[in-house]
């Protein structure tokens, strides 16, 4: 067994000491492993009838499943349980949210970064819920240029927040559009038996 690392920095945008668990073991890199050595993949989409399509992956072996591709949204897309109880195939990155722009947490914001395109959508989670359920908003264009707010996870109380992404910048946020009703995204049904 290779011996760990005792410091770690992380050099993401700027280096400097990693704040990592402590649990996580580190290693050192080897030697670099040349393209040449690793086994050549072709990823695409199925010809499948219907909206949602397999997304597979071929190797010289043969080709497994990787996930679903959404052809009305242009995106792939993962289940995520929706408001109704529903079992929804919605864009895979979209941003979780649950976020305010006001102090009685009721206009919601969507977090992006400075590294991100336009998320196609922002999930806010239905308080009170198991397994979780999320209602789904569309994005402005437009920056939140104020105080960000979430309900408190144990009096529900309204309280301020400031949160930071992983380069240690303050989290910019999107005002966020219309509510989207789960008929905007294809139902998942259980397999038939």
């Amino acid at each position: 067994m290779k011996a760990t690392v005792s410091t770690v920095y992380d050099g993401t945008d700027r280096c400097r000491l990693s704040t990592t668990a402590s649990h996580r073991d580190h290693f050192r890199l080897g030697a670099e492993i040349a393209p040449t050595n690793l086994v050549e993949v072709t990823v695409g989409i199925a010809d499948f009838q219907g909206r949602v399509k397999p997304r597979v992956t071929w190797t010289p072996a043969g080709g497994y499943h990787s996930g679903f591709w959404d052809s009305k949204l242009g995106t792939d897309c993962i289940a995520r349980r929706l408001a109704d109880g529903t079992d929804r195939c919605v864009p895979r990155d979209s941003r979780f949210g649950g976020y305010f722009a006001d102090d009685q947490c009721m206009r919601p914001v969507g977090p992006i970064s400075s590294a991100d395109c336009m998320p196609p959508v922002t999930l806010v989670p239905v308080p009170d819920t198991c397994p979780s359920r999320y209602r789904v908003f569309s994005h402005t264009p437009e920056i939140h240029r104020g105080g960000v707010y979430r309900p408190s996870t144990s009096t529900g109380e309204c309280r301020p927040v400031t949160l930071y992404d992983s380069n240690g910048q303050v989290t910019s946020f999107r005002i966020l559009g219309p509510e989207l009703g789960p008929s905007e995204f294809v139902e998942i049904l259980p397999p038939a038996p």
